[in-house]
């Protein structure tokens, strides 16, 4: 940083200073995330070997390099996304402007965006200062959630965005009450507040976000004290209450939102084609459908009644730099209405050489599996059935997350009600989507994969789709 100096714009920037110090330590620590912890490390020369990592370890080794040469830095974090599971920890310096320019610690810069556009519901800082209203919980509450069992925070919520105040009705006398999120298979509190003269108005709330107005027992048991409602951009609350007395039927193609790492590989099925042949090579070959959609859903095909019976029927990707990539094909056969199994044939070989990514992986029945074919366009997958077969659909579904509804998996679909979740029963996938009848309406449903996965998501149904929160 002794450059600086020379520079009489940058030779006392904090963040020219902070960008030098970043980079440095990026190529030191060549970060590798992970999602759960690991046995906290506290001194530093050890931190400095760390192989990997959350997002707290590297934003604690950030602060402890930047303030030792004299760069004013603090760890901001959001204790849970109000989209999806756990929280995230970050860094801000403070600008010679006095603004406070956030960044990934030994991964984004502070002229990069971190994080910029997702939802957030608080936001609280690190400190060396004890919060006197922290304090006063822990002297005053039964029991205090682990979010807030360290006092040594403040509230930062409006340095970032647009929030709001939310007065919530409380019935149960005094102590405390808390604002929470959904997080997996709970509600995290993300805020905390004070019941007064039978109401809790918690600070600077962040909007367009669903919560939970919730208290703790002294065994650490939550309760509902209210509905659910999602806060709107004007501050308006809009309750969720189930309406058993009118019902809907729920079409539901996915457990958990479809987010922006997912969008890239689900849009290579655009331009794909379902094709039939009687060579085996598809010399003379019809093309029966084309993908249009290129959401992260599976895709379920029906194959005109009129369409003749063939012996070899494949999925193509023609388009450029798909390398036909899809995880999950199935054939069924009309009739019997059954999935029908031939020789897998298709192209040869995969992306790199990989052995886990032939055309194999279409037909293996896991979603978190595909195939990566070795060109950028003209790959393709079929089936050679031994003789002509009639077939009345074909199931697509994209390289994705796992997140989107596989067959033969157990599913259960729960709505909220009087304070707690109902369950509407449980169904084994048969296709790409399930169907529930007479589901009350005006509600938060959550949808369970009871075979498998951990990735799930409250949402709300709104004209003939799922809206996730």
């Amino acid at each position: 940083m002794d450059g600086l100096k020379y520079s009489d714009l940058y030779w006392n920037s904090a963040l020219q200073a902070s960008l030098i110090a970043n980079n440095s330590l990026k190529r030191r620590l060549h970060p590798h995330f992970i999602e759960s912890a690991i046995v906290p490390v506290y001194r530093l020369r050890t931190r400095m070997r760390l192989p990997c990592g959350v997002c707290d370890d590297y934003s604690n080794i950030t602060v402890s390099v930047m303030r030792s040469l004299g760069i004013p830095v603090a760890c901001d974090f959001t204790p849970h996304w109000p989209v999806r599971a756990s929280g995230h920890t970050w860094n801000v310096v403070k600008g010679n402007n006095g603004n406070n320019l956030t960044f990934g610690g030994a991964d984004t810069n502070p002229d990069q965006p971190h994080n910029f556009d997702e939802k957030k519901a608080k936001i609280f800082r690190h400190t060396y200062a004890a919060n006197p209203e922290l304090k006063r919980l822990h002297e005053e509450a039964e029991y205090v959630p682990e979010t807030f069992q360290l006092p040594f925070m403040k509230d930062v919520t409006r340095e970032y965005m647009d929030c709001k105040d939310v007065e919530v009705v409380c019935h149960v006398g005094t102590g405390y009450a808390y604002l929470a999120v959904f997080d997996k298979e709970i509600w995290a509190p993300v805020d905390f507040a004070r019941m007064e003269d039978g109401k809790a108005v918690f600070q600077d709330v962040g909007l367009n976000i669903v919560y939970l107005p919730i208290i703790f027992n002294s065994k650490g048991e939550q309760e509902a004290i209210g509905h659910p409602f999602l806060l709107e951009y004007d501050g308006h609350k809009k309750e969720f209450i189930a309406d058993t007395l009118t019902t809907e039927k729920l079409v539901l193609r996915r457990k958990y939102p479809a987010f922006p790492y997912v969008l890239p590989y689900a849009g290579r099925l655009v331009g794909a084609e379902i094709q039939a042949s009687d060579s085996p090579d598809f010399e003379v070959a019809d093309t029966l459908f084309r993908i249009t959609d290129g959401s992260a859903l599976g895709h379920e095909i029906w194959i005109a009644d009129t369409v003749r019976a063939y012996r070899y029927w494949r999925y193509i990707q023609p388009w450029h730099g798909t390398h036909c990539n899809i995880a999950e094909v199935a054939f069924y056969e009309r009739g019997s209405h059954e999935e029908i199994r031939g020789a897998i044939i298709g192209t040869d070989g995969s992306w790199g050489n990989n052995p886990e990514r032939t055309k194999e992986k279409a037909f293996d029945g896991d979603l978190l599996t595909y195939f990566d074919a070795p060109i950028h366009s003209g790959g393709w997958v079929g089936m050679d059935f031994g003789n002509p077969v009639s077939l009345e659909k074909v199931l697509c579904t994209p390289r994705g997350d796992g997140n989107t509804i596989e067959v033969g998996d157990r599913y259960e679909l729960f709505y909220w009600s009087k304070g707690h979740w109902v369950s509407l029963g449980e169904q084994v996938a048969t296709t790409v989507s399930l169907v529930y009848e007479d589901v009350p309406v005006g509600t938060l449903y959550w949808l369970r994969n009871r075979t498998k996965g951990k990735d799930e998501r409250i949402f709300t149904y709104e004209e003939g789709r799922q809206v996730w929160w």
